[in-house]
């Protein structure tokens, strides 16, 4: 029993289908900086209006 050859695109089809057949998805890298840049900007925003101290090491000695 042999395998039958298999094309790049086909090899990614079939793994879309695996995955998908277990509830998750294939995304590119650069989807997943879009979300982590959007995901940086939204805690920037939230965090916009906090008052913030000074770090000083003498209060982690």
């Amino acid at each position: 029993m042999t395998a039958e050859p298999v094309g790049p695109s086909r090899m990614a089809a079939e793994l879309a289908d695996a995955l998908t057949d277990r509830g998750l998805v294939l995304v590119s890298a650069a989807y997943l900086e879009e979300l982590e840049d959007a995901a940086d900007s939204a805690a920037i925003d939230a965090r916009a209006d906090e008052e913030t101290i000074p770090f000083r090491a003498e209060d982690y000695v």
